[in-house]
């Protein structure tokens, strides 16, 4: 079995059985690329969703285009742009570096260095780092000092099992908070933070 299969379910293991009702109509792309949320963003293939619903959030794309997720409470249906799954895995397996236009040393170069590296003074090793980090620049992904976009994954994992169930409460395993269902879905992201705010610390 693949590793990453189910990869959202068996981090978070809830403790009853965590399939989403989803409509899958929408062909995804070929390729996959970002999505931009507030805040967040997921690499993965982007579909049109079905916009029957409420709107739950919003991505956009790099050519400006929005698509939206929607949850669909008298079908009981969620509409998502993108796989949850295969956004997971597009995270923790780092395939998104196929979309970085970053500078890089080569395999030779790396090789060379390695060889003699036992050769080279620490302080020089210091000065040969920063000004290779200066010579390849920041990146946009992942952000500097600290990149949350995989936290928001699970918030919005965890939204979208509240909005489905409609039950007062889910449980996860691995977590010692149950996240509590609220009144309306506009107020469902901010208590999933309240309930996950562990996982960014």
């Amino acid at each position: 079995m693949n590793l990453l299969e189910r990869s959202l379910e068996r981090l978070l293991a809830p403790l009853e059985a965590a399939s989403l009702p989803l409509d899958v109509s929408g062909t995804a792309a070929e390729r996959p690329t970002w999505l931009l949320a507030s805040g967040w963003r997921v690499f993965a293939r982007p579909r049109t969703p079905s916009n029957s619903g409420e709107e739950i959030e919003t991505f956009a794309l790099a050519s400006g285009r929005r698509l939206s997720a929607f949850w669909d409470v008298d079908a009981g249906r969620l509409s998502l742009p993108f796989d949850l799954q295969e956004a997971h895995e597009n995270l923790v397996s780092e395939r998104w570096r196929s979309d970085m236009k970053t500078k890089q040393l080569t395999a030779a170069q790396l090789d060379l260095f390695y060889r003699v590296k036992r050769f080279i003074p620490r302080n020089w090793q210091l000065l040969g780092r920063r000004a290779l980090i200066r010579w390849q620049g920041r990146p946009n992904f992942p952000r500097w000092p600290y990149e949350d976009s995989g936290a928001h994954l699970l918030w919005f994992y965890a939204r979208c099992l509240l909005l489905t169930r409609q039950e007062d409460e889910v449980r996860f395993r691995w977590f010692c908070r149950t996240v509590c269902k609220p009144r309306s879905c506009s107020h469902t992201m901010s208590k999933v933070r309240m309930a996950f705010g562990s996982l960014s610390s």
